[in-house]
């Protein structure tokens, strides 16, 4: 559910009228602005839509049980709330993970080897964004008590030779190559970063994962300078979110920015 609250309060903020005013101002002044606005959002329909819609999904994520009517589910819920529409494949990965995670609990070591299980990945093979194996990342992390750090996941989770789909770095060659960038600022860093995510093999997650990657472990200081880091704010903040989400849970967050805190 961690990961659902993390992109939908990302969402809820991405929407939010002259975020991109906050631009290069400091995290306080960023905190103020967001609280702010979201008080003045409350009564609109947008805010309520955005509300009812993580109502639905985390409503869905719970009772995942047959996946491919949890998937047509999905996409009718993203049909119903336009404002999902650009974030469906995120939402996928999460509905995946969410749905792997109970196969795992049921205690079927050879369920990925069922024929049923072949024919479920033929028939998603076109869905969800590598957020799905970044997700999959921080769940080892998770459940090892270590770290995520840019330099772990490159060199300890996409050079794992048991991971099979993983086996093309080629995916990932200019994130390993400009891992340097997070020495920049968040402005500097998410500039170069959307200058070139067009020419990587990961474009809707390249830039967030930057951001991600900056601080994961300063929750609070990471959604505050991602949302004033500018760019493609209403991409870049709900997508680290739901990561940084997965990975620290609400913890350090200001309830006062969470989407559920607020009544729908």
């Amino acid at each position: 559910m961690n990961a659902a609250t993390g992109l939908f309060t990302g969402i809820r903020l991405a929407q939010l009228p002259h975020i991109d005013q906050i631009k290069g101002k400091k995290p306080e002044d960023v905190q103020q602005f967001l609280e702010a606005a979201l008080q003045k959002q409350a009564a609109e329909t947008a805010e309520q839509e955005v509300q009812a819609a993580y109502s639905e999904f985390t409503a869905l994520l719970a009772q995942t049980a047959d996946l491919m009517n949890d998937i047509k589910s999905l996409d009718a819920l993203v049909a119903q709330y336009k404002a999902l529409s650009e974030y469906k494949e995120y939402l996928f990965d999460l509905l995946y993970v969410a749905w792997l995670s109970q196969q795992e609990e049921a205690g079927d070591e050879d369920w990925m080897e069922s024929p049923e299980w072949q024919r479920i990945e033929d028939k998603v093979a076109e869905r969800g964004t590598e957020m799905l194996h970044m997700l999959m990342y921080l769940q080892e992390v998770r459940d090892s008590e270590m770290k995520a750090t840019l330099d772990d996941f490159i060199e300890g989770y996409l050079t794992d030779d048991e991971l099979e789909f993983q086996d093309d770095l080629e995916v990932y060659e200019e994130l390993i190559t400009n891992r340097d960038w997070l020495d920049l600022t968040y402005v500097e860093m998410v500039a170069k970063a959307e200058a070139m995510e067009e020419e990587t093999a990961i474009p809707e997650l390249f830039t967030p994962l930057f951001c991600f990657f900056k601080s994961p472990e300063k929750a609070q200081i990471n959604l505050l300078a991602t949302a004033s880091a500018g760019g493609k704010v209403k991409r870049n903040l709900p997508v680290c979110l739901a990561m940084l989400f997965f990975y620290k849970g609400i913890a350090g967050i200001p309830a006062s920015l969470l989407i559920n805190s607020t009544v729908a």
